[in-house]
């Protein structure tokens, strides 16, 4: 508590006056109480860090300079008489200051309570939160961890599955490759052996694999090792009702094998004068020479054989014709799919899928590739699944559907409600001459606009409007969101389109 300073009887009574010791010691012992203040409450703010970080807290200790201050302050004052009595007004400075305030000239400040038992506690509800918080923290790293486990063995799953699944494509390839090898190989043998009825049936089931082409030579033209084709064994063979049926289905008829010799040139060798006959009729030349500049004329072992030749030698216009024959008749040959591997969407490719995945290849094309889609409809599935969608669909060989007026309404509501556009030519003639003359009309390169999706732009659509056309398509009412949903698509019974139209369309082949 507070030094108390006794005062005489004439100072009670206001005769006397306090004198300056008194003064200085009444003004010290505030300086002092309130330096105890400040350092107790020092002390509490430091227990409460301690208890925040979890340190336990040191013992309090009493301030030096309150020590030393008080001690000075009792040596100096002088006692007053024990019989004195305070005045109210100094008693009421001079009372024991009560907890939490101090007495200081007249003022009244507050004392922070001292750091008991609560600054356990505190420290003690610290530890348990840090405690809490680092517990959580380590299930969250679990958590975590647990998560990167379960993708890096997902992963990992994917990789061995994607593994699995390549492995047995490249077994199913290899099978189909070597399925095919033993098949051409059994070919040459009953060509060379004069098997028609094998040779037919290889034949025929080819056709059916080519989607009903009766041409077929890419497929035909299967060479061994050696470079003997099925013709040059059947010619070699002298089998001509096989060398015929071959021809018929597009075989190269001047093919050569890797000594240079062609079919004719081994039926000469061989003195097959029948099958000679039929080869130089069908276009095949009497020219080509073997490695060793070797003709067939030179090989010939008979003179029926040279003369055979010679009339055909001697006579360039009727080799020339018999060759333009044979360009006339081959000209529609079957072209073989690029590799599985080719790049998708590059010119000449195509896929062939079945009706089922029709909607969702159109769709892929349409986004992701840079041409629309040329739909190849072999099984005569496709048009009938386009009729009864949405769509707007134009027939080629109907004049009304090819009217100017009516083409523009059917290119400009797809565009208005975002449907696709059919253009389904059947067993038509459809070549890039067909199409603008069918297209432009409308409006000036309408043909590169949509093969280029340039068609979907606002000022396009602008272009194509009308003024007497509803109001359903007014200007104000495009949409680049709804547009973006638009579909060319073009329709063709033809099993081998024009080199232009396979160029700047993705074809697309339904069986």
């Amino acid at each position: 508590g507070a030094a108390m300073v006794r005062l005489s009887d004439r100072q009670l009574a206001g005769q006397e006056q306090l004198t300056g010791e008194q003064k200085d010691a009444i003004v010290k012992e505030a300086a002092d109480a309130r330096a105890a203040g400040c350092a107790n409450a020092r002390e509490v703010q430091a227990a409460k860090k301690s208890a925040a970080l979890g340190v336990k807290p040191k013992a309090a200790s009493k301030p030096a300079a309150a020590t030393s201050a008080a001690k000075a302050a009792g040596a100096g004052a002088k006692k007053p008489s024990a019989t004195a009595r305070v005045p109210p007004a100094v008693a009421v400075r001079l009372a024991p200051a009560k907890p939490g305030k101090v007495p200081v000239k007249g003022k009244k400040i507050k004392v922070p309570a001292a750091a008991g038992p609560s600054a356990a506690e505190a420290a003690a509800a610290a530890e348990a939160r840090m405690l809490a918080g680092e517990n959580e923290r380590e299930a969250e790293r679990e958590r975590r961890w647990a998560e990167r486990t379960e993708e890096r063995a997902a992963v990992q799953a994917e990789i061995v599955a994607e593994e699995r699944r390549l492995r047995a494509r490249e077994a199913e390839r290899r099978a189909v490759a070597a399925a095919l090898s033993r098949q051409q190989a059994r070919l040459r043998e009953d060509a060379f052996e004069g098997d028609l009825a094998a040779v037919r049936k290889t034949v025929d089931g080819w056709v059916e694999d080519c989607f009903g082409a009766s041409l077929i030579g890419a497929k035909l033209d299967c060479p061994d090792a050696n470079g003997y084709t099925p013709l040059s064994e059947a010619a070699c063979g002298g089998h001509v009702s096989v060398v015929n049926l071959l021809l018929d289905h597009g075989a190269n008829v001047n093919a050569i094998n890797a000594q240079g010799r062609t079919s004719l040139w081994r039926a000469a060798f061989q003195d097959q004068r029948e099958v000679a006959s039929a080869l130089l009729s069908r276009g095949a030349n009497p020219s080509l020479a073997a490695e060793g500049a070797e003709t067939p004329l030179m090989v010939a072992p008979t003179d029926g054989m040279r003369a055979l030749l010679c009339e055909w030698v001697g006579d360039p216009p009727r080799l020339r014709a018999a060759a333009d024959r044979r360009a006339a008749e081959t000209e529609k040959q079957w072209i073989p799919p690029p590799p599985a591997d080719a790049p998708v969407g590059e010119g000449g490719y195509s896929l062939q899928i079945g009706i089922a995945r029709l909607a969702d290849a159109l769709d892929a094309i349409w986004r992701d590739s840079d041409r629309p889609a040329l739909v190849v409809d072999l099984g005569e599935r496709a048009a009938m699944y386009l009729k009864y969608r949405d769509v707007n669909m134009a027939l080629a060989y109907r004049p009304a559907d090819c009217e100017v007026s009516t083409l523009r309404m059917l290119v400009l509501g797809a565009l208005r409600y975002g449907k696709p556009l059919v253009l389904d030519f059947l067993a038509l003639d459809l070549t890039e001459d067909s199409l603008r003359q069918m297209l432009d009309p409308v409006m000036p390169r309408l043909v590169q606009l949509l093969i280029s999706k340039q068609i979907t732009r606002e000022e396009n659509y602008m272009r194509l409007l009308s003024p007497s056309d509803p109001e359903e398509y007014a200007a104000t009412l495009w949409r680049e969101e709804t547009t973006r949903h638009f579909q060319l698509i073009v329709l063709t019974k033809l099993p081998r389109p024009a080199e232009w139209l396979v160029h700047n369309f993705f074809v697309l082949k339904v069986a």
